[in-house]
């Protein structure tokens, strides 16, 4: 045994060195059938081969010689009559054998008689029997279990098999939502992957007898040029399996983030100019995928079509839709091949009425759009560049139609920029789909606007109602993005294609403006929703410097809103919902203003009025009014003012730090505030403690009283905990916080230890951000903001407020914005004198020191 061992292994090894040499995937997965072979039948002959009545049959991709690295031996062990001693000896010095050898058996026994009943019971086992092939044994016997799944078990219920295979191609198509375009796809169960070839071989040998997919073409369900890119993409697929169970050392079909590198790298796909090699691979893979998944459908569809059982009262004559359409079951069709010529407008008529109709088009259809797609010149993209518009904007059926004209071609005939993001990969963990795919899902996020959503959604949804271009906010959608992977700036590159798109589809100057103004603007309204104090009317003020008008402000929050929810993951958060909602009101309000000075002060004069009135004692309103800024009066709301004036007045020597917390379920987050005596490093040690329990800190609020005393208010949240659980924990939070303050604990203590244990055993980020600081003392008159772009990682904010306190640098304000694995940490600071630092000098001296500080971390 320890030789066959040794010689299996070194005959993988040596398959493994030479894989490269191999002229398809299919040569080295027919290598690795051909061993595996080899060492079974040594096996069965070491523990004293099978008997007469015993045959040993593989099952499953082991059958259909497509055996990867790691796949299972998937074995029937098959025999007749009831097992005598020397067979039972056999089959269990078998099996311990195959373990022994760590060769991943997958054995079922059974005995002839069995098999039908197994395979009517449990649709896995019938689908396992479908692949077979005799590695070696009684060939009668094995012939006989042939014609028992022949005759009794796939003759008998075809029909049946066939629909739960359709159901589980669905299930797995809900399951496994968007799959072809994830960050992270799953090669073998998602759309376009190994699973939909392996069906497509099921539905071939059930309804057609023949194990050979060239049959399809016999019954003329798809072309040869189809059958040609299946036969090319599955090469690719199991290609790519292969080095996934390489890369892994074990079974894994995850396309994941960690292997992406390696995977790119041993295909042969190296970086070019403006492209990374693991994102041209990427965008291979996904065109594969695509493409497997389309031949898959319509190989569904044509077997519905066969399978379906023909009701007598059912319609099944074409019914006329007008303008030379007409609907045959649930396909839409053209009653002329010259339709398109006599009328070439009906190249973008047939799109509106299949979207409204909800049907489909035929694949005959399709054949003759794309041969038609000539006609779609210059001219006719100048001429019915708006009715293109119209139908793009088709909500709420917009993103569906737009899939039909990316499918046909047509799409590209009107902007051919789009074929540059189709199936574009973002090798990061922030976007989870390529950019094509998040574009598409951004209109659907609109679309989902002309439905009934959850209250959140209410200012969305009016917004939308209110909008008078709607065509325009389907156009921005589509080329937010047009500039990835031309170069730096995607937003700025973006802008300039947007302006020739406009000219070419027949937009006048003034439209093309707002086009390309919000297409380099994109990103504006979420940083400054996420990074800048929205209560700063300078902030607002900066922000509608932008605009020239409402109706563009609303388009830049639906594109905002569809943008950041099409990220996919939890990125739009309730947070960030109410951050970016809160913007727009402000800035919609600010933009019909006289003067937004003289309702700053309006509202102050009213808060401290409403101050003066609630405390009878003079001394303690005076010492109040005096001690807070405008600023103060103007951000928070008079209840929150009234709680942390109770707690200035319960604060004392004795009781010197005061802890409250809110759970906020209107942001999905827990507020502390804290109120106790300033000391330089407040802030630093309450970030510790929150880092400590895992808390995520959304925003942070410092407020310097009279008598040196301190109000800080902190919202905090944890994607892994609900926010009852938090609000569980926050009693002993607490607790920690006082003993933090009071030195009972030693956070840097605290937190070293656990940073070390999260270094030993957490999952480290394999898409490197690179480090940014960006100083802007422009926004406001008061402070310096500082815009800190680094990888996420445990008591990243503490140490960043290490670096301040050592400095001398007060930080007022800090917001904190994190996307998966990256954060965005802005922090509005003055120096010791409270002045804002301006020096060049100054500047690079923290610049520096807060570099060094995430190099060390990092």
């Amino acid at each position: 045994m320890d030789q066959l061992k040794k010689e299996y292994w070194e005959e993988w090894n040596k398959i493994r060195k030479s894989r490269h040499s191999y002229a398809s995937s299919f040569g080295l997965l027919s290598s690795l059938t051909v061993i595996a072979d080899r060492i079974v039948r040594k096996i069965a002959e070491y523990s004293g081969s099978p008997s007469q009545d015993v045959c040993i049959i593989a099952l499953g991709g082991y059958a259909r010689c497509e055996m990867a690295p790691h796949s299972d031996i998937d074995l029937l062990i098959l025999h007749k009559g009831e097992l005598t001693s020397s067979q039972e000896e056999f089959l269990q010095t078998f099996t311990t054998s195959m373990w022994d050898l760590k060769l991943l058996p997958g054995i079922q026994i059974k005995e002839l008689n069995e098999i039908q009943q197994s395979a009517l019971d449990d649709e896995i086992v019938k689908t396992s029997f479908m692949d077979n092939r005799l590695v070696m044994g009684d060939n009668k016997l094995y012939e006989d279990f042939k014609n028992i799944l022949k005759l009794k078990v796939i003759g008998r219920g075809k029909k049946e098999f066939l629909i739960l295979k359709i159901a589980e191609v669905r299930r797995r198509s809900k399951k496994y939502r968007d799959s072809i375009y994830r960050l992270e796809p799953n090669i073998k169960e998602g759309g376009g992957g190994i699973r939909d070839l392996n069906t497509i071989y099921w539905i071939t040998k059930t309804l057609y007898g023949s194990s050979d997919l060239d049959y399809l073409i016999k019954q003329r369900i798809i072309s040869v040029r189809d059958y040609e890119k299946l036969r090319k993409c599955a090469d690719f697929l199991f290609r790519v399996r292969c080095e996934l169970h390489y890369f892994h050392g074990r079974k894994y079909d995850v396309l994941n983030l960690e292997s992406q590198k390696a995977v790119s790298s041993e295909l042969g796909y190296s970086d070019s100019t403006n492209v990374l090699a693991v994102e041209q691979f990427l965008k291979d893979y996904y065109i594969a995928a695509r493409t497997i998944a389309d031949i898959s459908e319509t190989v569904l569809e044509s077997t519905i079509s066969k399978i379906t059982p023909k009701h007598p009262n059912a319609v099944t004559k074409p019914v006329s839709l007008g303008y030379g359409f007409y609907k045959y079951n649930r396909y839409l069709s053209v009653d002329s091949s010259e339709i398109f010529n006599k009328d070439p407008l009906k190249l973008l008529k047939i799109f509106k009425i299949a979207t409204e109709k909800g049907l489909r088009l035929s694949d005959a259809t399709i054949h003759l759009i794309r041969e038609n797609l000539y006609l779609m010149d210059e001219a006719y993209v100048k001429k019915y560049g708006r009715y293109f518009l119209n139908i793009i904007s088709n909500f709420p059926n917009s993103a569906k139609t737009v899939s039909k004209l990316i499918k046909t071609g047509v799409f590209f005939q009107f902007i051919p920029e789009f074929k540059h993001i189709v199936c574009k990969a973002q090798f990061d963990m922030y976007h989870y789909y390529t950019v094509d795919e998040h574009t598409v899902i951004a209109l659907r996020y609109i679309d989902d606007l002309s439905s009934t959503l959850l209250f959140r959604y209410h200012v969305y949804q009016d917004v939308f109602k209110s909008l008078r271009r709607r065509d325009l906010l389907a156009l921005v959608i589509l080329l937010h993005d047009i500039g990835k992977g031309q170069g730096k700036n995607h937003s700025e590159l973006g802008a300039k294609m947007a302006v020739g798109i406009c000219r070419r589809l027949g937009l006048n100057m003034d439209e093309s403006d707002i086009v390309s103004s919000l297409v380099r603007h994109h990103l504006l309204m979420s940083h400054i929703s996420q990074r800048r104090d929205l209560h700063d009317i300078e902030v607002i003020n900066h922000f509608i410097s932008y605009f020239d008008d409402e109706e563009d402000i609303k388009l830049l929050y639906l594109l905002t809103y569809a943008d950041m929810n099409a990220v996919g993951g939890q990125v739009f958060s309730e947070w960030k919902n109410m951050l970016l909602t809160e913007l727009y009101e402000k800035s919609i309000k600010a933009l019909s203003a006289e003067s937004l000075t003289a309702e700053f002060d309006a509202v102050i004069a009213r808060k401290k009025r409403k101050i003066s009135e609630r405390y009878e004692n003079r001394d303690f309103v005076n010492y109040a009014l005096n001690s807070m800024d405008d600023e103060y009066v103007y951000s928070n709301k008079l209840k929150h003012i009234y709680r942390h004036l109770g707690m200035i007045l319960q604060l004392s020597t004795v009781n010197n730090v005061l802890v409250v917390s809110e759970k906020r379920d209107d942001l999905k987050c827990v507020e502390f505030t804290v109120c106790t005596y300033d000391f330089i490093g407040l802030l630093r040690k309450l970030a510790g403690v929150f880092s400590l329990y895992d808390m995520n800190i959304l925003g942070a609020q410092i407020y310097t009283f009279d008598n040196n005393i301190a109000i800080d208010t902190i919202q905090v949240s944890n994607l892994k905990e609900h926010t009852e659980i938090i609000d569980e924990k926050s009693s002993k939070i607490q607790e920690t916080i006082k003993k933090v303050i009071n030195h009972e604990l030693e956070i840097d203590k605290l937190l070293e230890e656990k940073t070390e244990s999260f270094l030993s055993g957490g999952k480290k980020s394999v898409t490197k951000q690179a480090n940014k600081i960006v100083f802007d003392n422009d926004i406001s008159t008061l402070y310096t903001v500082v815009d800190v772009y680094t990888e996420d990682k445990v008591g990243l904010l503490y140490n960043l407020l290490t670096v301040f306190e050592k400095m001398y640098i007060n930080v007022v304000k800090a917001k904190i914005s994190t996307d998966v694995d990256r954060v965005v940490d802005s922090f509005y600071i003055i120096d010791k004198n409270k002045n804002k630092i301006i020096s060049d000098p100054e500047i690079s001296r923290i610049k520096a020191r807060l570099m060094e500080i995430l190099k060390e971390t990092g």
